[in-house]
């Protein structure tokens, strides 16, 4: 039997790889470092995350570590709705607090806003 893989630092987080862990992201990114951007995942359904859940298992643990944007790259319009939905109910039973989502709109609005005075 082969085995996922996936990188994990137990020294600062020995249950969950850096892209679904708070411990790195809130932690290390955002307050050790003070990195105050966006944060995407990379693609949620890769292989090594298979121990994590489902694609939207995993998303949720990555929205509460502190991610801003989920990259879904099944190239499945399911995958994505799978995902919202599991969003939703998240932040409906009380899982994800809506002030992350507000928070990370906040950041993406921001990113939005400087990319567009970028180009214009």
């Amino acid at each position: 039997m082969i085995m996922p893989s996936w990188a994990l630092y137990p020294a600062l987080d020995d249950k969950y790889p850096s892209g679904i862990s708070s411990k790195w992201i809130q932690g290390e990114l955002r307050g050790r470092l003070g990195y105050e951007g966006v944060v995407i995942t990379d693609a949620i359904e890769a292989g090594g995350l298979s121990g994590f859940g489902t694609d939207p298992e995993r998303s949720v643990l990555a929205i509460r570590a502190g991610v801003d944007i989920i990259l879904a790259a099944a190239r499945n319009v399911s995958q994505g709705e799978a995902i919202v939905n599991a969003l939703v109910t998240a932040v409906d039973s009380g899982a994800l607090g809506s002030s992350t989502f507000s928070t990370s709109t906040a950041r993406i609005s921001s990113l939005r806003n400087a990319l567009s005075s970028a180009t214009t």
